[in-house]
């Protein structure tokens, strides 16, 4: 039997077919294999190329949101993924992503006001404040995106 192989060389084979053909559509399988790799921002810089000859296309779109969530960059992620599941109801995947923004900064939310309840951190005040101050950097960079 033959080696199975592994995401660097998958990877690598997407390159080399994306070099003979750049306006093919194999980025959007070598961006999933980079961030299956643990490789989002070379995920991101794939999807980012990909989508100048693509970028009304939903899969790469999604999978966009997925390497910006990987990378940290919620707000982005947020912005993106509710266009995508605007302009395609259908889309599962953006519109669960999303569910899980909203869920993560609802368990930010909780856990803030239990540890005020317990007192182990700052007042609450504080930590609805830093809630307040979240919420509105993600309402300002989804605003900021749109243009």
């Amino acid at each position: 039997m033959g080696r199975v192989p592994g995401n660097e060389e998958i990877i690598a084979e997407y390159g080399k077919m994306l070099l003979k053909n750049p306006r093919s559509r194999v980025f959007v399988s070598m961006a999933s294999a980079s961030l299956r790799a643990g490789k989002p921002r070379l995920a991101l810089d794939v999807l980012e190329k990909g989508l100048r000859h693509h970028p009304r296309m939903g899969s790469a779109l999604t999978l966009k949101g997925r390497a910006l969530l990987a990378l940290g960059r919620t707000a982005e992620a947020k912005d993106l993924l509710e266009s995508v599941a605007q302009n395609a109801p259908e889309n599962l995947l953006a519109r669960r992503l999303l569910e899980q923004i909203g869920q993560d900064l609802q368990a930010v939310r909780e856990t803030a006001k239990g540890n005020a309840e317990r007192g182990t951190t700052e007042p609450e005040e504080k930590h609805g404040e830093a809630i307040e101050t979240l919420e509105r950097w993600l309402n300002n960079a989804a605003r900021m995106a749109k243009g």
